[in-house]
């Protein structure tokens, strides 16, 4: 990914999409289980230019899907005319 790039629609096979869900998600979370608390402390930067640290990181990425996950289902309602 790249910062403020747009979705140019390459995207398009829905069971290729699931696939990749189906294996990362899990991933992710055998990852952050294996972590411990001093991993979450550390910075992202080590050099010290940013105060963000892992603990941080996964608390954006945790909202951004969860914001993404609400516009799927906002989507998937109006595709379904439940939202007038």
């Amino acid at each position: 990914m790249r910062r403020s790039s747009q979705d140019d629609g390459r995207l398009r096979d829905l069971d290729a999409i699931a696939a990749y869900h189906r294996k990362v998600r899990p991933a992710y979370r055998d990852f952050l289980a294996s972590r411990t608390l001093a991993d979450f402390a550390r910075p992202m930067d080590p050099v010290g230019r940013s105060s963000h640290t892992h603990a941080w990181a996964i608390g954006h990425i945790a909202e951004h899907e969860s914001y993404h996950l609400g516009k799927v289902t906002l989507l998937k309602s109006l595709i379904e005319g439940r939202v007038s």
